[in-house]
């Protein structure tokens, strides 16, 4: 695992990835059952990958190595 890193989505791709911030490059963290990441977020001190994900209307979080996944809360939509 590298030392400094960022994380960023592509929804069109439907995908999470991890960049090395030294070496620039970069994989796809192999997630399951998720459908439009849009947002994420890292907590350091538990190393837990956060994200919303639009198209299935839920925050999930999972290990950075893709592992682990689980739903933290579903968006209800407005009834309005």
């Amino acid at each position: 695992m590298p030392e400094g890193f960022i994380l960023f989505t592509d929804p069109e791709a439907k995908s999470i990835y991890r960049m090395d911030l030294s070496t620039r490059n970069y994989v796809k963290i192999p997630i399951e059952s998720h459908d439009t990441p849009l947002v994420i977020d890292y907590d350091y001190r538990r190393k837990q990958i956060y994200w919303i994900d639009v198209g299935r209307k839920m925050i999930l979080t999972a290990t950075l190595d893709g592992g682990n996944t689980s739903r933290t809360f579903r968006i209800l939509s407005d009834s309005k």
